[in-house]
């Protein structure tokens, strides 16, 4: 299981922040004409600047989201008249804005036009406020502020549903309009060519901006728009590119070492083999040991296994193997291998009770197996076990 975390990245707070500067300005208006009004009409009740404040608010947001469905349907226009020309010449960020833009307009629409009547019923329950109570007057200030929050609500999910997310082998672009619109996509790590960052006016000071990733064989690219620090993301993206394409080569060199281990083991199993020779690497002069070993080899054929060895004095060099045993004090060989066999096909076997005197420095020695019809295989390389010089007088 991989233990890599997925890294989500948003827009910089500042596109949230411009976002949202209609709606705490319109605040902010309010608050400084509740405090003046108190300050200079000191016997006029706090709902008369309150409803100037919304009638001001509310012709303000009508004029604000009526000039940008005025520049959606100019951008609209220009698009149709110039045709694929235009088209394939804006870049991926504007059309994503123009298209955003398009889809949200109905929205913006129903919006400008519960702004603009509730600014007229407001204007006129403000002139015939003499005439009536204020409870009527106290309902739509509620109204309006009520749709501020929603206004600051929706930007808000709009701004935290738009994610960039770079997991441990693919990298993805999700881009929501809250219950309108829903577009994914994504393209694995191993197909981007580059990444690209762009940064224009307020980005450049504030360090934010847009990180363009190209991808083979995919005609749209990835877009992570308005980002802070995006060389900083652009570095991790190639940093999780080279950490991927590693682990790619680390896991083909485990399967081709692996492959090739199976390869060789059944070789041996053909051709015979010895596996798993177990000794001390040191022993007491005079204290009996054993030697362990596995045979593995074709089914059905017998074989035959023993030890040879040879001995290194203090005083003398050692000469060729002049010692042999047969597994488990067996006595020596008699016939054939099939008449007298120490196993058939595989076998774990042993020779024990060994035991070197104390002018012995040194044992040297190898494993012999030859199974039926086939050469005689030695272990590779020689072992040696080393006898504890203390014990020598």
């Amino acid at each position: 299981m991989s233990s890599f975390k997925p890294i989500v990245w948003r827009k910089t707070i500042l596109v949230l922040l411009d976002a949202l500067k209609v709606p705490i300005l319109q605040v902010l208006l309010t608050i400084a004409m509740v405090i003046l009004g108190r300050l200079v009409l000191k016997r006029v009740s706090v709902i008369i600047p309150l409803s100037l404040a919304v009638i001001a608010c509310g012709i303000w947001t009508t004029t604000y989201l009526a000039r940008q469905l005025r520049a959606v349907e100019k951008a609209e226009r220009g698009k149709k008249e110039d045709g694929k020309k235009k088209l394939e010449s804006e870049s991926a960020a504007a059309r994503r804005k123009v298209l955003l833009a398009k889809l949200s307009a109905p929205v913006r629409r129903l919006v400008a036009g519960v702004s603009g009547l509730m600014s007229i019923a407001l204007t006129l329950a403000v002139l015939v406020s003499l005439l009536i109570r204020e409870e009527p007057l106290i309902l739509f200030i509620i109204g309006y502020y009520l749709f501020l929050a929603a206004w600051i609500g929706v930007e808000f999910w709009d701004w935290y549903n738009d994610q960039y997310i770079l997991r441990e082998d693919r990298i993805i672009d999700i881009t929501r309009l809250p219950l309108i619109y829903e577009q994914r996509t994504e393209a694995p790590l191993a197909m981007v060519q580059n990444a690209t960052v762009s940064r224009t006016g307020w980005g450049v000071i504030f360090d934010y901006g847009n990180v363009l990733v190209e991808t083979a064989g995919y005609a749209r690219p990835i877009l992570f728009e308005n980002v802070p620090h995006p060389q900083r993301i652009q570095e991790r993206i190639f940093q999780q590119i080279d950490a991927l394409a590693k682990k790619q080569r680390t896991e083909q060199q485990a399967q081709v070492a692996a492959q090739t281990q199976q390869w060789f083991a059944a070789y041996h199993t053909l051709v015979g083999g010895i596996r798993d020779v177990q000794f001390p690497v040191q022993v007491e002069a005079g204290q009996p040991f054993s030697i362990k070993w596995r045979v593995q080899g074709p089914a059905s054929r017998p074989y035959r296994t023993w030890l040879v060895w040879d001995v290194v004095s203090r005083q003398s060099e050692r000469g060729e193997y002049r010692f042999t045993a047969r597994p488990y004090g067996r006595p020596p060989y008699r016939g054939t291998i099939a008449e007298d066999p120490d196993g058939v096909g595989s076998g774990l076997h042993a020779v024990r009770g060994l035991m070197l005197p104390p002018d012995v420095s040194n044992m040297y020695f190898r494993v012999a197996v030859q199974f039926d019809g086939e050469q005689l295989i030695y272990s590779s390389p020689e072992m040696s076990i080393r006898v504890a010089e203390r014990y020598y007088v």
